[in-house]
């Protein structure tokens, strides 16, 4: 089944099931459109690092405990960067977080860190040669969302998903979220 599939299915479930527990729920859900930076560095047995630009999408489901701290979940993928084809093409075949989030909410937008862990698995091809890398490592981000409305924010993301001396993962991110309930207890616009 192909990634995009699989996020049109996740996406449906999350959006359907959640509707039903509205009145209470804290949570929500963003879909981000992604451009990823990553160097790779000794592969394939060599001293030689490659770098590769990659678009793909990202899935985020987070969870507000209060104003200022929530719990976050990234799942994403890109298609394959094959710039220089046929020697060498490169893809994240996923990119994970798990972690925080930290807000400063202001009248129309909210700025915020985030500090967890990251998770990569990218396959690179070099003349017909196959090689997968899988990392994890300390992960952490920026952030501001701008709310158009009680429910709806428009988003722009920086994250650092690896750094280590084999990879190095960073991704800039643009979305839209949507909160499954107007605001309780706290000003999110």
């Amino acid at each position: 089944m192909s990634f995009i599939r699989v996020l049109a299915i996740i996406t449906l479930s999350v959006l359907s099931t959640s509707q039903v527990f509205a009145d209470n729920s804290r949570m929500y859900f963003e879909f981000d459109y992604a451009t990823n930076t990553t160097n790779t560095v000794n592969t394939f047995g060599a001293s030689t690092s490659a770098e590769s630009d990659m678009d793909g999408a990202v899935i985020k489901l987070g969870y507000d405990l209060n104003n200022w701290i929530a719990f976050e979940g990234h799942l994403g993928s890109t298609t394959t960067n094959d710039e220089s084809a046929p020697t060498y093409s490169s893809k994240i075949d996923y990119m994970a977080f798990a972690g925080a989030r930290f807000n400063l909410r202001y009248d129309h937008f909210t700025v915020y860190g985030l500090a967890g862990a990251g998770y990569t698995q990218i396959t690179e091809t070099s003349s017909g040669t196959l090689y997968e890398t899988t990392k994890a490592a300390p992960a952490y981000g920026v952030g501001l969302d701008f709310y158009g409305s009680k429910t709806t924010a428009f988003t722009l993301s920086y994250i650092q998903y690896v750094d280590s001396t084999e990879i190095d993962l960073s991704s800039f991110q643009f979305g839209v979220k949507f909160y499954f309930d107007k605001p309780k207890f706290y000003k999110r616009y």
